[in-house]
């Protein structure tokens, strides 16, 4: 049988050279960045109906017609003294009227027959959704803004 003999110096240079395979030049390892910060992300607020305007009813122009000495003498004899604020608080009569969801159409704003000198009165007449009369009756203290 033959033996082979393999000489140290060949199993020394077969080492090196494993050796050399195994610590052969390395890439370098690859540089590491960090992650960029990612922006928030945008979340929407929720959508909000707008707020609803107020009502307010339609104001028929006829409505508030000034009184005049030829269509209504007795009344303008009656509150000659307070005539301009009369006028004034029919107008606010119709306002305070207009807010109400109830009114729809404004078609007259009067004095009240049961006004004085002292404590005017109104009453304000218009149509409901249906076309029904409403009526509104003000005092002249509903009227006027708290006194402050």
């Amino acid at each position: 049988m033959n033996s082979l003999r393999i000489s140290p110096s060949l199993v020394l240079l077969g080492l090196v050279g494993l050796a050399a395979c195994a610590t052969g030049p390395r890439d370098s390892a690859p540089t590491v960045v960090p992650d960029q910060p990612k922006p928030a992300p945008v979340t929407s607020k929720p959508v909000e109906d707008p707020p609803e305007a107020p009502h307010r009813a339609a104001i028929n122009p006829a409505a508030l017609t000034p009184y005049s000495e030829d269509q209504a003498p007795q009344l303008i004899s009656r509150f000659s003294s307070r005539l301009d604020e009369v006028e004034a608080f029919r107008k606010l009569a119709a306002e305070a009227a207009a807010a109400n969801p109830d009114c729809q159409l404004i078609s007259m704003v009067e004095v009240a027959s049961t006004s004085s000198n002292d404590e005017l009165r109104f009453w304000v007449e218009c149509s409901d959704i249906n076309g029904d009369p409403v009526r509104y009756n003000f005092s002249e203290a509903d009227l006027k803004p708290p006194a402050g």
